[in-house]
C-alpha cells in the first residue's frame, strides 16, 4: 500500500508530500517513510501503532460482533 502512494504521487507529478496516517492508514505512511523517505515532507500519525503485528494479533477482537467491540474498548478505555 505504500507503494501505491508513490504511484499516485508519481500520476499527479508530486514529488514530496505531508500524509496523515489514521490506525493502518499510519502504519502504511510509516512504511512508506522508511522506504521513500525522499518523497516524504512531514509525516502526522494518529490513533496507530509501529508494528504490523500488532493488526494480526487484535483484529479478532473488532470481528467477534458487539461482545468483541465491547471488550476492546474496554481496554482501550478503562
Amino acid at each position: 500500500m505504500a507503494r501505491d502512494i508513490v504511484d499516485l504521487l508519481d500520476y499527479l507529478q508530486i514529488p514530496e508530500a505531508d500524509l496523515l496516517g489514521i490506525s493502518m492508514g499510519g502504519i502504511i505512511v510509516q512504511t512508506f517513510a522508511v522506504e521513500y523517505p525522499n518523497r516524504l515532507r512531514k509525516l502526522i500519525l494518529a490513533s496507530t501503532s509501529a508494528e504490523r503485528k500488532y493488526l494480526k494479533n487484535n483484529e479478532s477482537g473488532w470481528i467477534r460482533g458487539s461482545e468483541g467491540v465491547s471488550a476492546k474498548m474496554s481496554s482501550y478505555f478503562t
